[in-house]
Parts: structure tokens; C-alpha cells; sequence
């Protein structure tokens, strides 16, 4: 367990301080997705949800219907980011479908998932 963070002395000034790097560059997800951490032996033995795979696709060319699928889905914050279960997902797409957030590009990217998981 890394504890460098949890030992600071006067910890509401480094906080404070700091707040401009913590603003911008603690985006667990996204830096997660862009890591592709789950390769690694951190996370191999967790199931990977398909949210966290989808950003991988995130900051590609917007001509690119993922990477569009990708980005609407990070602003849904109702999106089921847990979630590794197909019915659950295409349920909430249907619900949710947007000129972005189609069943077509879903079902390719869920497509790949799969094969990513094997």
C-alpha cells in the first residue's frame, strides 16, 4: 500500500497548494484507460468493465465513431462504469441513445471487449 499521500504533515496545506495539480491531473479513470493498466499484474485478476475498456478509445480523431461513443459516454454519469454484464449495458444504450451513443458502435466495441477479455 503506498501511504505517500496519507503521512503528509499539515495536510490541508498541501492540499491547498496543490489543488491546481489535483484539479487537472487526478482523473482516475481516464488515466487508468489511458495506461492501460489492466494489461499489468495490478489488475489481472479483476474482471475489466467494459467502461473502463471504451476509454481507451477516448482522444482519438472525432471522424472515428468510438472514440465519439467513448467521450459521450465519460459525460454520462449514469453510465453503469462497473458493469461487464451485456444486457445491462445494451439496456441502458437503448434507453440512452444519442447521435454518439448508438447500439451499431456498441456492439462493435462490445465486440472487441470480448475479444480483449480472452
Amino acid at each position: 500500500m503506498n501511504l505517500k499521500y496519507s503521512i503528509i504533515p499539515n495536510r490541508k496545506k498541501y492540499l491547498k497548494e496543490n489543488k491546481k495539480f489535483f484539479m487537472t491531473n487526478c482523473n482516475f479513470f481516464d488515466k487508468l484507460a489511458k495506461r492501460k493498466m489492466w494489461d499489468q499484474e495490478v489488475f489481472s485478476d479483476m474482471k475489466k468493465s467494459f467502461y473502463l475498456y471504451v476509454l481507451t478509445f477516448r482522444g482519438g480523431d472525432w471522424s472515428d465513431r468510438k472514440a465519439r461513443f467513448a467521450e459521450e459516454m465519460f459525460h454520462e454519469h449514469n453510465f453503469p462504469k462497473q458493469s461487464a454484464d451485456f444486457d445491462e449495458l445494451s439496456t441502458y444504450i437503448e434507453t440512452y441513445a444519442t447521435d454518439n451513443l448508438t447500439t451499431e458502435v456498441f456492439d462493435e466495441l462490445w465486440d472487441l471487449y470480448v475479444g480483449h477479455e480472452q
